[in-house]
């Protein structure tokens, strides 16, 4: 995956520098970059801002600003940063740690996104329940039981959801980084009888973590249920204060 990105960063590169333009400006930060009327951007100077965006962004000491963008673009002539989050101090930060120029232009939700999907947390003889009803606001992450207590069937841990957050009445994503690392292999699945721990983790580097209600969901497949198996999506409840 990341070799795809890199490849596509430099072929958009090699791409804006083929169709020319006007003049470059030397420098990086915005005591170098004169603001034009139109804000609009040269392909040359688009080009240095990817370079040296590509250098900086996929270092090893920048991993955690990494995480918070979601993609980038030049379209409308600017260097656009899409934000897992946009909030002011995600912008100062990839200012500071990765460009600073007037050619940016940040975007991407404020906050946490509309989130509709329900679960059951006990279901077949198999449940998912939060170690804690109640955790501190402090916590970056919670830790969940999944129990199989069927007699003859088997569970398999399938695809994490974002955990959600209760406000006004609806129900909210909390905001997860961009580039995550995924294990080549899946853990092995649940015996009648075996129990696991799972985390949800909260991120609260991306999105401040409020007091009130939240929901953890987590996929599981379950075999055998009729003759090939089902999906079932089970779902957490605990507060934080």
């Amino acid at each position: 995956m990341r070799t795809r990105i890199l490849c596509l960063v430099w072929i958009g590169i090699a791409a804006l520098v083929g169709c020319g333009g006007k003049g470059m400006r030397s420098g990086l930060s915005s005591d170098t970059f004169a603001i034009r009327s139109d804000s609009v951007y040269s392909r040359e100077e688009l080009s240095q801002l990817l370079s040296t965006l590509y250098q900086r962004l996929y270092a090893f000491e920048n991993q955690r600003v990494y995480q918070k963008v979601e993609r980038y673009d030049t379209a409308g002539g600017r260097l656009n940063i899409h934000l897992v989050v946009n909030l002011p101090k995600h912008q100062k930060e990839f200012r500071e740690r990765i460009l600073d120029s007037p050619a940016l232009r940040f975007l991407g939700p404020v906050g946490g996104t509309l989130y509709t999907k329900e679960g059951v947390n006990d279901t077949l003889g198999i449940s998912l329940v939060p170690e804690k009803d109640c955790c501190p606001i402090s916590v970056d992450k919670v830790r969940f039981i999944l129990r199989n207590d069927s007699e003859d069937k088997c569970v398999h841990l399938e695809s994490d959801y974002p955990i959600a957050y209760e406000q006004d009445g609806k129900w909210y994503a909390l905001p997860q980084p961009a580039h995550i690392s995924v294990a080549d292999q899946r853990p092995a699945p649940l015996q009648p009888g075996e129990s696991r721990i799972l985390y949800g983790y909260l991120h609260p580097e991306l999105y401040p973590t409020k007091p009130g209600r939240y929901r953890f969901f987590k996929s599981v497949w379950v075999e055998p249920v009729g003759e090939y198996g089902k999906y079932i999506l089970l779902m957490a409840e605990f507060r934080l204060e």
